[in-house]
């Protein structure tokens, strides 16, 4: 049986380098900059605020995942500039929809929480086009994950 072209001209030059996708445990507040598309963020358990770069750029994005269930205080992500907005929705596990609280209009929401029901797990992704940040995500209890305004 011949060999693919493809196989043939494929070349290995050191040990095979597997590619991991960039993360990071937030532990304290931060502010995430233009190196950190890309990245997916860890949170801590408590009343952590992740906020996003102040300057808009199409293609900008990331993941935020709750490391930990919920203890005493909402944790959240925060456009950093005015005018900006979130525009999606969250799904919950229980219904498979998104509750109201987590629906984000695009006009007014530029704040997600992480609410009393945030369970280690539940996640959102983010990801800009240079005007709007788009959110979608999922969380295992209804109203985990709420759309605010600041």
């Amino acid at each position: 049986m011949p060999m693919s072209p493809w196989y043939r001209k494929m070349k290995v030059l050191n040990d095979f380098q597997p590619r991991f996708i960039k993360t990071k445990t937030v532990t304290a507040d931060y502010t995430a900059n233009d190196e950190d598309s890309g990245t997916v963020f860890f949170l801590n358990q408590n009343g952590i605020d992740l906020t996003l770069p102040s300057t808009p750029k199409n293609g900008w994005n990331c993941k935020v995942i709750m490391a930990e269930d919920y203890a005493t205080a909402s944790c959240t992500v925060t456009i950093n500039g005015s005018g900006e907005f979130f525009a999606g929705s969250v799904s919950t596990a229980d219904n498979d929809a998104a509750s109201d609280s987590a629906k984000f209009n695009g006009s007014s929401h530029d704040v997600i929480k992480f609410d009393a029901n945030s369970l280690a797990g539940d996640w959102v992704e983010i990801i800009c086009n240079g005007t709007l940040w788009f959110v979608n995500g999922n969380c295992v209890a209804v109203d985990a994950i709420s759309a605010a305004a600041s």
